[in-house]
Protein backbone atom coordinates (compact mmCIF):
# COMPACT_ATOMS: atom_id res chain seq x y z
CA UNK A 1 0.00 0.00 0.00
CA UNK A 2 0.83 3.84 -0.12
CA UNK A 3 -0.35 6.69 1.34
CA UNK A 4 0.32 9.83 2.90
CA UNK A 5 -0.39 11.59 6.19
CA UNK A 6 -0.30 15.38 6.82
CA UNK A 7 -0.81 17.31 10.06
CA UNK A 8 -0.67 20.90 11.32
CA UNK A 9 -0.61 22.17 14.85
CA UNK A 10 -1.14 25.88 15.27
CA UNK A 11 -0.91 27.47 18.72
CA UNK A 12 -3.10 30.77 19.21
CA UNK A 13 -1.27 32.41 22.47
CA UNK A 14 -0.94 30.71 25.61
CA UNK A 15 -4.51 29.35 26.08
CA UNK A 16 -5.76 28.14 22.38
CA UNK A 17 -4.25 24.90 20.24
CA UNK A 18 -5.33 23.61 17.22
CA UNK A 19 -4.60 20.14 15.65
CA UNK A 20 -5.49 18.62 12.46
CA UNK A 21 -4.63 15.21 11.06
CA UNK A 22 -5.24 13.94 7.89
CA UNK A 23 -4.16 10.37 6.12
CA UNK A 24 -4.98 8.79 3.25
CA UNK A 25 -3.90 5.57 2.05
CA UNK A 26 -4.15 3.69 -1.50
CA UNK A 27 -5.76 0.16 -0.69
CA UNK A 28 -4.97 -1.55 -3.93
CA UNK A 29 -4.28 -4.81 -3.95
CA UNK A 30 -2.18 -5.44 -6.85
CA UNK A 31 -1.32 -8.59 -6.82
CA UNK A 32 -4.86 -9.66 -6.83
CA UNK A 33 -7.05 -6.83 -7.13
CA UNK A 34 -10.27 -9.42 -6.78
CA UNK A 35 -8.98 -9.49 -2.55
CA UNK A 36 -9.94 -6.50 -0.92
CA UNK A 37 -8.22 -5.01 1.93
CA UNK A 38 -10.36 -5.58 5.12
CA UNK A 39 -10.88 -2.97 7.98
CA UNK A 40 -8.82 -0.13 6.47
CA UNK A 41 -10.25 3.31 5.17
CA UNK A 42 -9.01 4.88 2.37
CA UNK A 43 -9.38 8.63 4.49
CA UNK A 44 -9.03 9.40 7.90
CA UNK A 45 -9.20 12.67 9.26
CA UNK A 46 -8.74 14.04 13.82
CA UNK A 47 -9.03 17.50 14.91
CA UNK A 48 -9.37 18.98 18.23
CA UNK A 49 -8.98 22.26 19.99
CA UNK A 50 -7.77 22.98 23.31
CA UNK A 51 -8.25 25.53 25.59
CA UNK A 52 -6.13 26.07 28.43
CA UNK A 53 -8.24 27.44 31.54
CA UNK A 54 -5.80 27.93 33.98
CA UNK A 55 -2.55 26.93 33.89
CA UNK A 56 -3.51 23.19 35.04
CA UNK A 57 -6.21 23.29 33.33
CA UNK A 58 -7.54 22.25 29.87
CA UNK A 59 -10.65 21.91 27.71
CA UNK A 60 -10.33 19.66 25.03
CA UNK A 61 -12.95 19.08 22.18
CA UNK A 62 -12.05 16.33 18.71
CA UNK A 63 -13.42 15.46 16.09
CA UNK A 64 -12.47 12.54 14.36
CA UNK A 65 -13.80 11.15 10.99
CA UNK A 66 -12.74 7.31 8.53
CA UNK A 67 -14.25 6.63 5.29
CA UNK A 68 -15.86 3.37 4.19
CA UNK A 69 -13.80 0.17 4.61
CA UNK A 70 -14.44 -3.45 3.00
CA UNK A 71 -15.79 -6.20 5.83
CA UNK A 72 -15.28 -9.05 3.39
CA UNK A 73 -12.40 -9.72 1.07
CA UNK A 74 -14.52 -10.41 -1.77
CA UNK A 75 -15.97 -6.82 -1.17
CA UNK A 76 -19.69 -7.55 -0.72
CA UNK A 77 -20.25 -5.99 2.51
CA UNK A 78 -18.78 -2.61 3.21
CA UNK A 79 -18.81 -0.52 6.45
CA UNK A 80 -19.66 3.36 5.87
CA UNK A 81 -17.89 6.08 6.78
CA UNK A 82 -18.15 7.63 9.73
CA UNK A 83 -18.21 10.87 11.79
CA UNK A 84 -18.24 11.70 15.34
CA UNK A 85 -17.79 14.77 17.60
CA UNK A 86 -15.61 12.54 19.95
CA UNK A 87 -14.60 13.86 22.97
CA UNK A 88 -15.18 16.64 25.66
CA UNK A 89 -12.59 16.28 28.34
CA UNK A 90 -11.54 18.18 31.15
CA UNK A 91 -8.03 17.18 32.35
CA UNK A 92 -6.44 18.75 35.49
CA UNK A 93 -2.83 18.43 36.11
CA UNK A 94 -2.93 17.54 40.24
CA UNK A 95 0.97 17.03 40.63
CA UNK A 96 3.77 17.04 38.61
CA UNK A 97 3.20 13.89 37.87
CA UNK A 98 -0.55 13.25 38.11
CA UNK A 99 -3.48 14.11 35.36
CA UNK A 100 -7.51 13.67 36.52
CA UNK A 101 -9.33 14.00 33.10
CA UNK A 102 -12.85 13.03 32.78
CA UNK A 103 -15.47 13.48 29.64
CA UNK A 104 -17.74 12.35 27.30
CA UNK A 105 -16.99 10.30 23.78
CA UNK A 106 -19.26 10.29 21.13
CA UNK A 107 -20.99 13.03 22.70
CA UNK A 108 -23.87 13.54 19.92
CA UNK A 109 -24.15 9.76 20.15
CA UNK A 110 -24.02 8.66 17.05
CA UNK A 111 -25.01 5.17 15.61
CA UNK A 112 -21.70 4.11 13.68
CA UNK A 113 -19.39 0.85 12.45
CA UNK A 114 -16.23 -0.29 11.59
CA UNK A 115 -17.54 -3.79 10.78
CA UNK A 116 -21.07 -4.01 9.33
CA UNK A 117 -23.47 -4.77 11.75
CA UNK A 118 -21.84 -4.32 15.15
CA UNK A 119 -22.50 -0.74 16.18
CA UNK A 120 -20.14 1.03 18.52
CA UNK A 121 -20.66 2.46 21.45
CA UNK A 122 -23.50 5.14 21.95
CA UNK A 123 -22.28 7.97 23.90
CA UNK A 124 -20.07 7.44 27.26
CA UNK A 125 -18.23 9.00 30.07
CA UNK A 126 -15.25 8.15 31.20
CA UNK A 127 -13.15 9.23 34.48
CA UNK A 128 -9.04 9.03 34.18
CA UNK A 129 -6.14 9.33 36.52
CA UNK A 130 -2.94 9.50 34.33
CA UNK A 131 0.87 8.95 36.52
CA UNK A 132 3.72 9.95 34.75
CA UNK A 133 6.88 9.42 36.42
Amino acid sequence: HRGIETQITADFGARVSVHLNHAWLDKENRTNPDLKPLDVPGQTLFGYLSYRLVERVELLATVEAAGRRYNTTNGLRRASGHGIGDERQLAAQVTQAETLEGGVRNSEDRLYTYEDGFYEQGRNYFLNMRWSP
